[in-house]
């Protein structure tokens, strides 16, 4: 049975997850500032010890190489190399990229269904997942019990009433959403959203918020699965597009607009809802989670494609640039 320990600190978010035989079984996130170096290693101490294992127990650490915030991504690869080293165990990377189209998949109606952290479908009777912090803050999007997507639907506010394909979550107070994603529900890593999509997007852009209107960004086209153990009729995206940064402006990916419904996911999808305007744009802003490696780490595991432990580095995209200070020291 295949245990590998999940790392993911690329953004805002820090969370570790450790998954079993192809299913998450433990899950622990938090979004406290600055707290990735703190938090990191207790979480991985604290979903061991929860499953009653230890790092010998594990086949392979797998860490988030980013792109992302520099600082977060070498708070994670540091701790997965640490462990590797230590333990003796092979170090595996997924992009963050791949993590947010995973995550995409999960949620994406009529793909695997999701119930949080735990890998297990979803609930059918209106009622929203229970496996991610603030999921009470979402609400029921149509009379199949499909959640509400936190998702902008071309700048349409939802009207938070049930059967609404619109409908976004609700404020803390009970009150309808604005058409606008809510920074406290999404900083807390309540991802666990549907897209309001009729049927598949054929593409995926996942963003990485680079500050300003900057993205790291890549695009993936939709497949028909060649996966004999997927559903028939399931959808797998691949990358036709190299990572890099881009500047949004009101004509980006319009090329890829005008194909079809295009799914924009990450902590930068929000910015860009209020730029790129076209009807078959949809916007996720969520954070990528440990969780959501997990079928790409698979992919990386069973191929063999191992990082060299001693000198693997975070995919940073851009070179970091140190400043030097104003203040006079002396």
């Amino acid at each position: 049975m295949e245990k590998i320990l999940l790392i993911e600190t690329s953004t805002a978010l820090c969370s570790a997850a450790l998954a079993e035989d192809g299913a998450i079984t433990a899950y622990k996130e938090s979004s406290a500032p600055k707290a990735h170096a703190s938090l990191t290693a207790v979480f991985i101490q604290e979903i061991l010890e929860e499953r009653g294992l230890t790092l010998a127990d594990c086949d392979a650490v797998c860490v988030s190489m980013g792109p992302g915030s520099y600082t977060g991504l070498r708070v994670g690869v540091s701790t997965a190399k640490g462990l590797c080293f230590g333990a003796g165990k092979p170090l595996l990377a997924v992009g963050t990229l791949d993590t947010l189209v995973a995550q995409a998949m999960e949620e994406i109606p009529g793909q695997a269904g999701n119930d949080g952290q735990t890998g297990t479908p979803g609930n059918s009777n209106d009622t929203p997942g229970n496996g991610i912090t603030g999921s009470t803050n979402v609400i029921p999007d149509n009379s199949n019990g499909n959640l509400g997507n936190g998702i902008h639907d071309n700048g349409i506010p939802g009207n938070g009433i049930p059967g609404s394909v619109n409908a976004i979550p609700d404020n803390s107070n009970g009150t309808p959403g604005n058409g606008i994603p809510d920074t406290d529900n999404v900083i807390t890593g309540t991802a666990n959203v549907i897209p309001d999509l009729i049927g598949d997007p054929r593409f995926i852009i996942p963003m990485i918020d680079a500050r300003r209107m900057e993205v790291y960004t890549a695009v993936f086209a939709s497949t028909p699965s060649v996966i004999p153990s997927e559903a028939e009729g399931s959808l797998r995206y691949v990358q036709i597009t190299e990572t890099a940064p881009v500047i949004i402006d009101e004509n980006s990916f319009a090329e890829y607009l005008e194909q079809g419904p295009v799914l924009f996911i990450g902590d930068g999808a929000g910015k860009c809802a209020d730029v790129i305007r076209h009807p078959n744009a949809h916007f996720c802003q969520c954070h990528p989670k440990a969780s959501s490696m997990l079928a790409p780490a698979i992919v990386q595991l069973r191929a063999g494609n191992f990082q060299n432990v001693a000198y693997f580095e975070p995919f940073y995209l851009k070179e970091f640039v140190a400043t030097v200070s104003k203040k006079k020291l002396w």
